[in-house]
């Protein structure tokens, strides 16, 4: 399959990227040949192939949540960067 200007749109308008002509034909291109790569993966015969649900043979060691002492909001702010006490000071964002 051949990724279309409408499709490219699509795709840079929910990126919320800005592409010149050269950066659109370029990613165009590449696209195309990421979709084709995908299209070939569908055409290996997978039957009787179990699903992979994990990279690792270990089992995860749960340990039981047990309740604590909850920290003051000096301990709480003890590593913070930047406090205005009893808040944290973060950063703003912005649109």
């Amino acid at each position: 399959m051949k990724v279309n200007e409408k499709t490219l749109d699509n795709i840079s308008q929910m990126a919320c990227l800005e592409l010149d002509p050269q950066q659109r034909k370029s990613i165009q291109a590449e696209l195309t040949k990421m979709v084709s790569w995908v299209e070939k993966l569908l055409e290996v015969d997978t039957e009787g192939v179990q699903p992979l649900t994990t990279l690792s043979s270990e089992i995860n060691q749960l340990s039981n949540d047990e309740p604590e002492a909850p920290l003051s909001q000096k301990e709480a702010l003890v590593n913070a960067p930047h406090a205005y006490p009893p808040y944290f000071v973060v950063p703003g964002v912005k649109e």
